[in-house]
């Protein structure tokens, strides 16, 4: 298997990119590029629902976890 050309992206990395992209219009609702406080959790609830996760997401898992990612 020979690697892409540079500037060239697999059909995987094209996959993962159009996912993102599509993610990124749902959950960034203002469009600014970024996912604020809010709109990372409704990102969050949301993956959890899919997973089949049926309880609340607790304030301070989420808190945790935002802090984490946004020192």
């Amino acid at each position: 298997m020979q690697p892409n050309p540079p500037g060239e992206m697999s059909a995987a990395e094209q996959a993962v990119t159009e996912v993102v992209d599509m993610l990124w219009k749902e959950y960034d609702k203002d469009g600014n590029g970024y996912m604020d406080k809010e709109e990372t959790r409704r990102f969050i609830v949301d993956t959890l629902k899919s997973l089949g996760h049926v309880g609340e997401l607790q304030e301070s898992d989420f808190e945790e976890a935002f802090q984490e990612f946004n020192p």
